[in-house]
């Protein structure tokens, strides 16, 4: 997994890289205590 940080430095200028995105479980943590997230969609 990469973080923001070598996304910017290394991969961001080439042009045929295609992206999977994910969310770490501290920010789902705080998704789900703010009711946007149903936990049960996620099993």
């Amino acid at each position: 997994m990469l973080t923001a940080v070598p996304i910017r430095e290394e991969l961001r200028t080439l042009d045929e890289m295609s992206w999977i995105t994910t969310l770490r479980a501290p920010t789902i943590r705080k998704l789900v205590r703010a009711g946007a997230v149903q936990p049960s969609l996620l099993d």
